[in-house]
């Protein structure tokens, strides 16, 4: 293969595996609002789960300051654990 499809390839299976994530953070971000039944819930709910996760962000972030991640980085992973941990805890709920 010449290094263009090469490159191409890695393009692709980048958009593809981002538009699934999207796709994955929708879904999740439209259970949240369903299952919540006012605006005042669920602006809580968001703030309760925000502040703790900048505060760990934080912590990672200042003890990784010899070897600094990329930013782009430690916000897929935060998303990552957020997706995640909603998905298999509703996954777990409904299946218990």
């Amino acid at each position: 293969m010449t290094p263009f499809w090469q490159r191409f390839r890695v393009v692709a299976i980048g958009c593809l595996l981002g538009a699934v994530s999207l796709a994955a953070i929708a879904a999740v971000v439209l259970l949240v609002v369903v299952s919540v039944p006012d605006g005042l819930g669920l602006l809580l709910t968001v703030a309760g789960a925000s502040f703790p996760a900048l505060f760990y962000a934080g912590v990672v972030l200042r003890l990784d300051r010899y070897e600094i991640e990329p930013l782009r980085a430690v916000i897929a992973c935060f998303i990552w654990g957020a997706v995640g941990a909603i998905l298999l805890s509703l996954a777990g709920g409904l299946a218990f």
